[in-house]
């Protein structure tokens, strides 16, 4: 009876170093049904998983065959392009100024949003511009983001659409006394480099936004006749090439 018991004892016991090592063990999910199981030793996200099977033999997986990945316990997500994602991007903006002259100007961007799959994500965008070369006005702009991935790997050129509304903040309180903000639109191309913790981005674009400017009347030169009020409202719309760095998680 001892004997037995002891018997029991030793089942249970490797019983549970059996699910213990199986709970510890990384496993790769193949789409035709097999799994994998070992150590995972390199997985570059999107191209191939390299593991090492417990008869030491080593296994090379192509992103496209596999299923999913589990390491340490978690579920992998093996899709860079699906689920919530945040993007800080700044940058500069180039273009004419009012006299002709080619001026540079600043460009900061927060997006946060969701990616549907690889082609189509959905986001809202808020950002700050600000163009040297002309009236000094910065703009608040508000817009929804359109984004999609061209490859199913870490490292992928992408497209991003920006469609919304810049709000006018203005700081030239001598020649006009109002500024109305007006629509925005902001189509760029970028590559995206997949690392550990998050992504880097850098893209180039063309925006454009409009406004309108209403001149302060005590701003106007006085003649014998009294103050000129020929236009008392000025419309412009700037457009600006950006280049942008960022940061995506």
């Amino acid at each position: 009876m001892k004997k037995f018991r002891f018997i029991i004892m030793l089942l249970l016991i490797a019983t549970a170093v059996f699910v213990q090592a199986q709970a510890t063990q990384d496993a790769v999910y193949v789409k035709s049904g097999g799994v994998f199981r070992g150590q995972l030793i390199k997985y570059e996200q999107g191209e191939y998983v390299k593991i090492q099977l417990a008869t030491g033999d080593i296994v090379t997986l192509p992103q496209k065959e596999i299923r999913k990945i589990i390491q340490g316990g978690v579920d992998k997500n093996t899709s860079m392009n699906r689920g919530f994602y945040y993007h800080f991007q700044m940058g500069v903006n180039g273009g004419m100024s009012y006299y002709g002259d080619f001026m540079l100007g600043l460009d900061l961007e927060n997006t946060v949003g969701i990616q549907h799959n690889r082609w189509l994500g959905t986001g809202l965008s808020v950002g700050v511009d600000r163009y040297f070369g002309g009236e000094d006005v910065f703009f608040v702009p508000a817009s929804l983001n359109l984004r999609g991935y061209f490859l199913d790997r870490a490292r992928t050129p992408y497209y991003s659409l920006n469609l919304g509304y810049g709000m006018a903040v203005l700081q030239d309180k001598d020649t006009f006394r109002k500024a109305k903000g007006g629509w925005m639109w902001h189509p760029a191309f970028g590559i995206r480099f997949r690392g550990h913790s998050g992504s880097f981005t850098l893209d180039l674009g063309l925006k454009a936004q409009s406004v309108e400017l209403e001149y302060d009347p005590e701003s106007q030169p006085r003649r014998w006749w009294g103050r000129p009020w020929l236009d008392k409202v000025k419309k412009t719309r700037y457009y600006r090439t950006t280049l942008r760095m960022g940061w995506l998680f």
